[in-house]
């Protein structure tokens, strides 16, 4: 069998998962190839596609929403004729619905979807105060909890055993709470970004940005109007210059899922056959 694995993650939670499934995967003896959604343009979707004999498809909730990058790609998707797939999302806490969302999305595309997982992830987010006060999970914690819970969803797959997490009318509900009110914000704030005068014009943030909102000119980054909020610019700006908030700074930046990975992971067209 072989799977197509497709992920956009902002600063590596997802990415982290979806590694785990692969190997999973490929423990079982399945071709399992995993892709960056961001860097699909490379790439020959269609022809994936039809080589796949299953797609998976894993994206980090904003507001119990999809990130920009992942709702335009779901567009660009050709329809399929009942094709598996299963979805998953990452979290710091509680989505509501955000896998089935997903879920949704491929089914209107003609895939058939039956396995849906949340896996809580550590919090990315750095410069708000009423988040910051959540712990970082230690790495060795985070392994051993994310291989045990991708493990036991990649046996639901192969098995095609149904596990249908956020498709409840109480998980819809608490994901319209916070999706309703979100989206609106979201719209109207697609250039919240704040940029210090500490800013040292080093490019870093232009570089590594998915919707390529950010450019620099005349010594300077300017900040376009689709920004997706993925807080990698955010946690990987050298001098911590950049923010959402107008009311506090980052101080520790969150770099990662372990103290070995690199942001240049989560970026590559096509990370392993």
């Amino acid at each position: 069998m072989k799977v197509a694995l497709f992920q956009f993650s902002g600063t590596g939670n997802t990415w982290f998962v979806a590694k785990h499934l692969q190997e999973a995967l490929e423990r079982l003896g399945t071709v399992c190839s995993l892709y960056a959604i961001e860097r699909l343009s490379e790439l020959d979707l269609g022809t994936i596609l039809e080589e796949a004999d299953m797609v998976g498809l894993g994206y980090p909730i904003y507001g119990s929403d999809f990130p920009r990058p992942v709702s335009e790609w779901i567009e660009t998707l050709p329809h399929v004729h009942n094709k598996r797939a299963f979805v998953f999302c990452t979290q710091m806490m509680y989505s509501g619905d955000g896998a089935a969302i997903g879920a949704k999305a491929l089914r209107k595309k003609g895939f058939t979807v039956r396995q849906l997982m949340h896996v809580n992830m550590p919090n990315n987010i750095t410069d708000y105060r009423i988040v910051r006060w959540v712990k970082p999970t230690p790495s060795g914690r985070l392994r051993r909890r994310v291989k045990r819970k991708t493990n036991g969803f990649v046996h639901s797959v192969m098995q095609d055993k149904r596990q249908r997490k956020g498709e409840g009318l109480g998980s819809l509900f608490l994901g319209l709470l916070q999706r309703v009110p979100t989206g609106g914000l979201k719209e109207s704030s697609r250039s919240a970004l704040k940029i210090d005068d500490t800013c040292i014009g080093c490019g870093r943030c232009v570089e590594l940005c998915p919707t390529s909102t950010l450019s620099f000119a005349d010594g300077r980054v300017h900040v376009g109007k689709e920004c997706c909020f993925c807080y990698r610019c955010v946690n990987h700006c050298p001098v911590k210059a950049m923010r959402f908030s107008k009311r506090s700074k980052v101080k520790r930046p969150y770099l990662g899922p372990s103290p070995e990975f690199d942001i240049e992971e989560v970026r590559k067209h096509r990370l392993k056959e």
